[in-house]
């Protein structure tokens, strides 16, 4: 008998069979995960978010961390790990979202939060309920209070504070929906991250005679049993490849880290280039001291000359 692990893996895409589970299981979890991966488009999946979305990723995060620590300060300690150039704008940001500026570029960006997790956010909850009754391919929402209302209620202010900005609309899961039905409404352009939608949308979109979503779509490519339906829906969407520590649990498809490179793989080729520089300026230095030292004894009892001569000079 499987146990749970190998059974979520199955599930997530970490494995596309097993031996070990039930041929049932086998069957209609292979089935799931080759029809997640064969959707959208014929989208070959990347191994990461195109470049210029990269900024969007991380502010999409920065949303979730400001929810969870209440402090603008810490989350603008997380951006500037990523180093894109954005500071947040305070009077902009709330628990819902964060409004982040390059003032180089003369961007800003809202990044929505996903939903609270712990289910105890009634109007994350209310929100989940609207997406999935298809009201986010209607105008009702801009007439109820929900996150929608709110969300564009900033998005207006944005706009008569930076009319001269390109605005931007960002967000993970139900921040994504937002995101999208923000930018539709107004015509903004719009990136969202594994955005959830209705079964019902192809019916309610025919019913209203709307257009498609202009938004730019980003799925993982394996089964995200909360985002997929997006994936029969949209026509502008990237695949990306699902994290492998991510597809060791039942909503790792879904996870926000799919989108993000580890700020130590980032900072990886800068110490790369520091270190040629440094070899050129003192190759023999540099080449010496690149020795792991181990000691059988404690080191205190003799100078470093007497253990490694070799880095001594005279």
């Amino acid at each position: 008998m499987a146990n749970i692990q190998e059974r979520v893996e199955n599930l997530t895409g970490g494995n596309s069979s097993s031996s070990s589970l039930p041929i049932a299981v086998d069957i209609a979890t292979s089935f799931l995960t080759s029809v997640v991966k064969s959707i959208g488009y014929n989208t070959p999946v990347q191994d990461s978010v195109d470049m210029e979305d990269k900024p969007l990723a991380v502010l999409s995060k920065a949303a979730y961390e400001n929810y969870k620590t209440g402090d603008t300060k810490e989350t603008q300690k997380m951006i500037d790990e990523y180093n894109i150039g954005y500071n947040i704008v305070e009077d902009l940001t709330d628990p819902e979202y964060v409004t982040a500026i390059n003032e180089e570029q003369r961007k800003i960006v809202i990044a929505f939060r996903g939903t609270d997790s712990t289910l105890t956010n009634i109007a994350d909850d209310i929100a989940d309920i609207e997406i999935a009754a298809g009201l986010a391919e209607t105008p009702i929402l801009s007439y109820v209070p929900s996150r929608f209302k709110t969300g564009e209620n900033v998005f207006k202010k944005v706009k008569e504070q930076y009319p001269d900005y390109e605005v931007n609309l960002t967000g993970h899961s139900l921040g994504g929906t937002v995101a999208r039905y923000i930018g539709d409404r107004y015509k903004e352009k719009a990136v969202v991250f594994s955005a959830g939608a209705s079964p019902l949308e192809p019916y309610i979109e025919k019913k209203l005679g709307t257009a498609p979503s202009t938004a730019k779509f980003y799925f993982t490519d394996t089964f995200d049993l909360l985002s997929n339906t997006s994936k029969f829906t949209e026509k502008n969407i990237r695949i990306v490849k699902t994290k492998d520590v991510n597809k060791k649990y039942f909503t790792g498809s879904h996870d926000p880290s799919n989108y993000l490179e580890p700020v130590k793989e980032k900072l990886k080729p800068i110490r790369e280039s520091v270190t040629k520089s440094l070899t050129k300026m003192y190759p023999q230095k540099i080449k010496q001291t690149t020795f792991k030292t181990e000691y059988s004894e404690d080191p205190f009892k003799k100078s470093i000359c007497q253990l490694r001569p070799e880095l001594c000079y005279e």
